[in-house]
């Protein structure tokens, strides 16, 4: 009837069709725009960039290769020194940076699989910090994170297959048995 407001079957397909095809011109425009690139590929051109900023292009910095020392034990052990230096990302800046055993990263670790490793990292920062280990299958009570916190002037030696071991100015042990 006309001038009724009765909702009818054909109606909501109506609807549902008219919904359906809208949404499809919009969604396919809006990936038509969204394959142009947002920022340029040359150098200091993106919209991204404030006006008269200039993009920074420095040689990404390989980390030293430490394959540590094997001992009596069969052990493989490794020496780690948390510490503080400075770095230049930008040439003639300097900034403040923590390091393993230098200013900044640290050395990259070898050992060959199934080999017993032994870990000591000493902190000479004058923050608590923790170390995780990027590239080793460890479980997650040994994998470093919050709950392994390395207090200035202390150290964490660990040993997977053997507890782990936090100490302090050569006072204070803690050991933690993994359940591994």
């Amino acid at each position: 009837m006309p001038g009724s407001s009765r909702i009818t079957r054909r109606g909501v397909l109506a609807a549902a069709a008219a919904g359906a095809v809208t949404t499809s011109i919009v969604a396919l425009g809006g990936w038509r725009v969204a394959r142009r690139p947002v920022i340029s590929p040359e150098p200091g051109s993106g919209s991204a960039l404030p006006p008269g900023a200039t993009t920074v292009r420095a040689p990404l910095a390989i980390p030293a290769l430490d394959e540590g020392t094997v001992g009596d034990d069969g052990v493989r052990a490794f020496e780690l020194v948390a510490q503080a230096g400075e770095s230049s990302f930008v040439a003639g800046v300097r900034t403040p940076t923590w390091g393993y055993n230098g200013a900044f990263g640290g050395p990259t670790l070898r050992a060959a699989q199934g080999e017993r490793v032994r870990v000591v990292v000493r902190s000479e920062l004058a923050e608590v910090t923790t170390t995780h280990w990027h590239g080793m299958k460890l479980p997650a009570i040994a994998d470093g994170g919050p709950h392994q916190p390395i207090a200035p002037g202390c150290s964490l030696s660990t040993t997977p297959s053997l507890p782990w071991m936090l100490r302090c100015r050569e006072s204070t042990v803690l050991t933690t048995s993994p359940s591994w």
